[in-house]
């Protein structure tokens, strides 16, 4: 019995040290291991053929859906501000300038889109290109910030929402948001401390265009195109407006006796819009500082390689990222045009707001308002119905590499979409991304 029990010892000590030996090879490959796996790549039919097994999406998207799916996304509430601030902090009305050379930086990244997903016609976009030339190493770090970038933007997008719906139906800004105070016996609201808000319209509204992209690509497409189209019509109007309504006023014309305002306006140093054209502290420097941050205007129109697979053909790619650029540089430049009309110059420092509030200045009737309001809205639901689609595309081509959980590739025999990641996108970010204000999704 003895012997047997020594036998069983020194079996047990044998495969613990055959086990030990084989553990510390193990460990001395393992950076071979995390080289070789960190920068294995997957060829183009690899992608093909796990897209296969997946399931296929439908090919929905002509040429004219793609380019208003970018200028959905490009075109957004966030340009009226930015252009406002730019002007009155860089440019001033050379910012026309600034908004061209900006846009002709951003035909250049547009084409080398255009080349990649020619090259690499897969959902993904970035995500894809990198994985299948750099490696899942590279991959994952694009995936990381692809993420952050559109969950966080999609948050702050949904926030504005209900600020514009309310200031459309003449209501205060907070009406749908609910806020919560840790009040102590005694005190109430807002003498006690605040602790966290819930906007419930913003929840509610990327909770009902993740439904609304799950339900199929061809409705999604038709939503899109509808409300661009809406939105961009209603940019132009408010440029024509801008053209034929408004022009350079002085700030008190009560003064014009034996004179003209004009030339009042003259002796006040208010002489045109484009009087000086230059900023005067920056000059001409102002234009290249403008273009910079100008730049961030055009982004988005990446979102056109997320629908690669689903594009009737893929030779519509390339120019509708090109037309989405070109579209937007010449929208921007005649809003650019029709602000310096809009805004009170002035000969020292151009004041130019927000466009929004120029916009409702030259309108006189009394519809200015809504319209106004209206195009944000617009651009608000395009942005948010675009960069919902495009994240759940991103999602679903990180599951099919097995850099998220696979359960997320899923795709819907009926509708043909990615209906688990879309459904779990947008609970994730209408019930926790909405508490996001602006200023903390910029600061990532």
């Amino acid at each position: 019995m003895a012997r047997w029990g020594g036998t069983a010892v020194v079996e047990s000590w044998g495969g613990t040290l055959a086990f030990l030996k084989e553990y510390w090879a193990a460990l001395r490959n393992t950076h071979q291991i995390f080289w070789r796996i960190a920068f294995r790549r997957r060829t183009l039919e690899e992608e093909l053929q796990e897209a296969l097994l997946r399931g296929s999406l439908r090919k929905a998207f002509s040429g004219f859906d793609l380019l208003l799916l970018g200028l959905g996304i490009v075109i957004g509430s966030g340009w009226a501000q930015l252009s406002g601030v730019t002007a009155q902090q860089f440019a001033g009305p050379s910012i026309i300038l600034s908004y061209l050379f900006s846009g002709v930086a951003m035909l250049l990244a547009a084409a080398c889109f255009a080349e990649l997903v020619t090259e690499y016609p897969v959902s993904g976009g970035a995500f894809a290109f990198v994985m299948i030339n750099f490696g899942e190493l590279a991959a994952f770090v694009t995936l990381g910030g692809l993420v952050l970038e559109y969950a966080l933007g999609m948050a702050a997008v949904a926030r504005g929402f209900s600020r514009y719906l309310a200031r459309l139906c003449n209501l205060d800004q907070n009406l749908f948001v609910l806020e919560f105070y840790d009040c102590p016996p005694g005190l109430e609201p807002p003498d006690c401390p605040y602790t966290h808000s819930f906007d419930f319209m913003a929840a509610g509204v990327v909770v009902f265009v993740s439904f609304l992209l799950s339900i199929g690509v061809r409705e999604s497409a038709f939503f899109i195109t509808a409300v661009t189209a809406i939105k961009v019509v209603l940019l132009v109007f408010i440029s024509i407006v801008g053209y034929t309504r408004a022009g350079p006023t002085c700030e008190d014309t009560s003064q014009c006796v034996g004179m003209s305002c004009a030339d009042y306006c003259q002796l006040q140093g208010v002489s045109s819009a484009t009087d000086p054209f230059f900023d005067p502290d920056f000059g001409a420097n102002g234009v290249f500082l403008g273009a910079a941050a100008l730049f961030f205007t055009y982004t988005g129109m990446d979102a056109i390689c997320n629908a690669a697979e689903e594009a009737r053909d893929v030779a519509h790619l390339p120019w509708a990222l090109v037309g989405t650029v070109g579209v937007s540089m010449l929208l921007y430049t005649m809003l650019a045009v029709a602000m310096m009309y809009i805004a009170t110059p002035n000969a020292a420092k151009p004041a130019l707001p927000p466009i929004g509030q120029p916009s409702e200045t030259a309108l006189t009737f009394t519809t200015a308002f809504y319209i106004v309001s209206l195009a944000a809205l617009s651009g608000i639901v395009t942005a948010l119905t675009v960069g919902l689609f495009s994240l759940s595309r991103i999602v679903m081509a990180a599951s099919r590499d097995w850099l998220l959980p696979p359960f997320l590739a899923r795709i819907s025999p009926r509708t043909q979409t990615p209906l688990v990641a879309q459904m779990v996108l947008g609970v994730i970010i209408g019930g926790t991304g909405e508490q996001l204000t602006l200023h903390l999704g910029l600061s990532f």
